[in-house]
C-alpha cells in the first residue's frame, strides 16, 4: 500500500485547469516555475508535466495517478504492441477533439504511392497505415506545427483537430479520421489499489468534475 500517491497535472495549454485544481485544495497562489507542489496535509506530491509524457509514467508505476489527453494515451497503447499498464478511471469533458489525417483537398485516402506522413504520434500511423495495408511510407515526427509541413514537407499529417481552423487557413482539409470524440482521462497505474486510497481519490475525482470549462485555455 502506497503512503503518499503521487499525481501528475497536464501544464502547457492546460495549465488553467491544473491551477484551478491545486487552488480548491488550498493552493491560492503558485509562484511561476513551480512545478511540484503538495496536497491533504502532504498526502498527495503533485508534479505539472507535459500531457504526452503522463501516461508513460503512469503505466510504468513512476506516478500512480494522472490527467492526460486521450490521444497520448491512445499513442501509448500502440506503442510496440504493449498492453498499457494504466486504467481509466474517469473521463474528463475539458475538451473534445478528433485525431485527423489531413492534405489538400484533391488528396485521396487511402493513399495509393509512396507517401511520408507528419506527426507527433508515430505509433497511431503505423498501425492505421498497417491496417489498411500501406506498406510504402515514411514517418516524418514532429513535434507540433504539423499543418505547416503539408503538403511541401510532408504528402500528409496526422494531428489533433478541434475547431478546424487552422486547416482551413493552410487549406488543407480532413482526409480521414480514425479517431472521434477525444478528450481527457484521469488515469491510474494498474497495480494502484484504489479502494484502499479512496480518502485521496474521491475529493480529487470530485474537484476534477468541478472544472469547468471556464479554464479551458483558447
Amino acid at each position: 500500500m502506497y503512503s503518499k500517491i503521487k499525481l501528475a497535472l497536464p501544464k502547457g495549454r492546460f495549465l488553467n485547469n491544473s491551477l484551478a485544481i491545486l487552488k480548491k485544495f488550498g493552493c491560492k497562489q503558485i509562484n511561476p516555475g513551480i512545478l511540484h507542489v503538495k496536497l491533504m496535509k502532504e498526502c498527495v506530491e503533485v508534479y505539472l508535466l507535459n500531457a504526452a509524457d503522463i501516461p508513460k509514467l503512469v503505466s510504468s508505476g513512476k506516478i500512480e495517478c494522472g490527467i492526460s489527453t486521450d490521444e497520448w494515451c491512445l499513442e501509448l497503447e500502440h506503442t510496440n504492441g504493449k498492453e498499457k499498464e494504466f486504467n481509466v478511471l474517469r473521463k474528463l469533458n475539458w475538451i473534445s477533439t478528433e485525431l485527423a489525417f489531413f492534405s489538400k483537398p484533391d488528396f485521396c485516402w487511402p493513399p495509393k504511392n509512396e507517401v511520408k506522413i507528419a506527426t507527433s504520434f508515430p505509433f497511431i500511423a503505423h498501425h492505421i497505415l498497417e491496417k489498411y495495408n500501406i506498406s510504402k511510407y515514411e514517418i516524418l515526427f514532429l513535434n507540433g506545427s504539423i499543418e505547416a509541413c503539408v503538403p511541401n514537407i510532408a504528402h500528409i499529417g496526422l494531428d489533433c483537430v478541434e475547431t478546424g481552423q487552422t486547416l482551413k487557413a493552410h487549406g488543407l482539409q480532413k482526409i480521414y479520421v480514425p479517431f472521434t470524440k477525444l478528450g481527457m482521462s484521469f488515469i491510474v497505474n494498474k497495480s494502484f489499489d484504489v479502494l484502499s486510497h479512496n480518502h485521496l481519490i474521491d475529493p480529487l475525482v470530485n474537484v476534477m468534475n468541478s472544472i469547468d470549462k471556464e479554464f479551458i485555455l483558447s
